[in-house]
């Protein structure tokens, strides 16, 4: 069963909703998500139900390594940081509630090739192993794990591109618009963390072992 989640705001005249009717009016689903419209006394409300999709695969996904391993946990961090700064500088940019959501999903994907490169080369260094940013990419569309996050393949260019750019030194040429909106975003969303992490000495802890 669906938890639902509500956001209660007390205004004045609230009581005027008590003991009325509530009529759900439908259920639409949109990336993941699930909206519930409720109306009461004429009046529509949107109630967001708890089922993100993105992040369940993501959480399943992780499950298959070491939640011990200290630059696993680096990585988790890392990327759910990322992935809310990204939806962050998507709504500074007053960007559509399409284009959020899909900068959210990138950020929450461009590191997911880190954790079969800890497992196989136990190392961060791309250069002393593989470029985590196209192991990602072949993993998520090559192997098919995209569509445990997404259902629609109408986004897979922009994300595969947004995925492989994102720890480039520079942006390949070529990409749309939009495309280049998303992997702008993510690279800067994950260079942002990145300064975080330098400062806080996460890193140097993680690989050390100290807690």
């Amino acid at each position: 069963m669906k938890r639902i989640i509500l956001v209660f705001v007390i205004i004045e005249g609230l009581f005027l909703f008590a003991n009325k009717p509530i009529h759900q009016k439908s259920i639409e689903k949109e990336w993941g998500r699930e909206i519930m419209k409720l109306e009461v006394n004429g009046y529509t409300f949107e109630i967001e139900l708890e089922n993100n999709t993105s992040a369940k695969a993501f959480k399943e996904y992780v499950k298959n390594y070491d939640p011990e391993d200290k630059k696993i946990m680096l990585k988790i961090k890392h990327i759910e940081r990322v992935a809310n700064l990204s939806k962050k500088m998507a709504e500074e940019l007053n960007l559509s509630e399409e284009d959020t959501q899909l900068a959210e999903l990138i950020g929450l994907l461009h590191d997911i090739g880190r954790f079969e490169q800890i497992r196989l080369y136990h190392t961060f260094v791309d250069r002393k192993s593989v470029n985590h940013g196209e192991l990602g990419a072949k993993i998520l569309f090559e192997d098919g794990l995209i569509r445990n996050f997404i259902e629609t393949n109408e986004f897979d260019e922009i994300i595969k591109k947004a995925i492989i750019n994102h720890n480039r030194g520079r942006i390949e040429e070529g990409l749309t618009e939009r495309e280049l909106l998303h992997a702008k975003l993510v690279r800067d969303s994950d260079k942002t963390d990145i300064f975080y992490i330098l400062i806080t000495g996460e890193e140097k802890r993680a690989i050390s072992g100290v807690v």
